[in-house]
């Protein structure tokens, strides 16, 4: 599973993917808006946005959004970035979960609007807003266009950012690759976004320190996975698991954020040491995996494909009877009205299908498995 900017991280993954953002009244925003100079409403903004996150991760997306909305509410004269803060997450949200491409549509343009006059005060978000508008781009399939505003806004972060907080942007650019299926054209791109994530002074960011880097490394591998280069992607794992031991967080509030993180990965390393036949190694990092992401409050959703993997794993060793378990488990999630509307369930429910036909394949049960076929 490909990690996602983090909601601080972008404020992306999730990250998975790990995002959030949400509403109770939905609000289209209008082209006309402008930006004001009302006082910023930072560290609310930063404890509600990080509460959202933590809805989101446990599958609560409707109470998620509704949440924000209200306390949104409550602000009378919201600032400019706290708008801007609203605009970028709603952006996210309408395409990660909602799936609405003209929402985010509107969300994105409202993004540089509301900044247009003030560009070089706001280098980084209006950057990021020139980057927003391109994954509306990217989920329209207009690939080509998208690259070409991911590098506007590459161009414009070199102008005023400097390197460090340029990462983000090389970030997507790789992203962009990667979702062409350009897997090994996308790796040069998050390798410089690693590098760059690695100027950064100790005192920046969690985002910029610890998330974005370890991010880039398990995307690295995800590229050499995708291109069917599984020894490769098991070397960066490996360094992506490494990064993290090695550069421990003591603010026990980001401790699900890592936790989820590694749970990610070391599904991913599962199932590249699954395509080199090393099952044993495979089925420890898959059980971790599960064991990390199915607790509450952490990433269900990423849990569920470490199922896919290992349900995929077990037939090898002979053991039809736990696959039989991971299907009813797979089966329980997929039920759940929430988890019915995002691309994440459908690559769930699409290899879930796969695994069912091929399960009552075995065992000569024709009609289950030409129904699931």
């Amino acid at each position: 599973m490909l990690i996602k900017a983090d909601p601080t991280l972008s404020r992306l993954n999730i990250g998975l993917f790990i995002i959030a953002f949400m509403a109770g009244i939905i609000f289209i925003p209008s082209c006309k808006q402008v930006s004001n100079k009302n006082p910023e409403h930072t560290p609310l903004l930063d404890s509600v946005l990080d509460k959202a996150n933590s809805l989101v991760n446990s599958g609560q997306t409707k109470r998620a959004e509704q949440y924000l909305d209200s306390v949104y509410r409550t602000i009378p004269n919201p600032g400019t970035i706290d708008l801007w803060r609203k605009y970028e997450h709603k952006v996210n949200f309408y395409l990660l979960y909602q799936r609405n491409v003209e929402l985010a549509s509107e969300y994105a343009d409202s993004m540089i609007k509301i900044l247009e006059d003030q560009s070089e005060i706001y280098p980084a978000e209006y950057a990021k807003s020139i980057f927003s508008r391109s994954e509306v781009l990217m989920e329209q399939k207009r690939h080509t266009e998208a690259f070409n505003s991911y590098y506007q806004g590459k161009t414009f972060a070199r102008q005023y950012l400097d390197s460090c907080n340029s990462y983000e942007f090389s970030y997507k650019l790789g992203l962009a690759k990667y979702r062409q299926g350009k897997y090994l054209e996308a790796i040069p791109f998050l390798k410089q976004s690693y590098t760059e994530g690695g100027t950064c002074d100790k005192n920046d960011s969690f985002e910029k320190t610890f998330s974005a880097r370890q991010r880039n490394l398990n995307n690295i591998a995800l590229c050499f996975e995708r291109a069917g280069m599984p020894d490769s992607a098991v070397i960066y794992y490996e360094q992506a698991l490494a990064f993290i031991d090695a550069n421990p967080v003591k603010n026990t509030s980001r401790q699900p954020f890592i936790e989820v993180a590694k749970g990610v990965i070391l599904g991913n390393l599962g199932g590249a040491y699954a395509a080199i036949n090393r099952d044993s190694l495979a089925e420890h990092c898959l059980l971790q995996s599960i064991k990390t992401k199915g607790r509450p409050q952490y990433d269900l959703p990423h849990a569920e494909t470490a199922k896919i993997k290992l349900a995929k794993l077990y037939p090898k060793t002979g053991r039809s009877n736990q696959t039989e378990q991971l299907l009813n488990q797979l089966d329980t999630y997929l039920a759940t009205p929430e988890n019915n509307n995002s691309s994440v369930a459908e690559h769930i429910r699409l290899q879930y299908y796969q695994l069912k036909w091929k399960y009552y394949d075995e065992l000569a049960q024709t009609a289950p498995a030409y129904h699931y076929s």
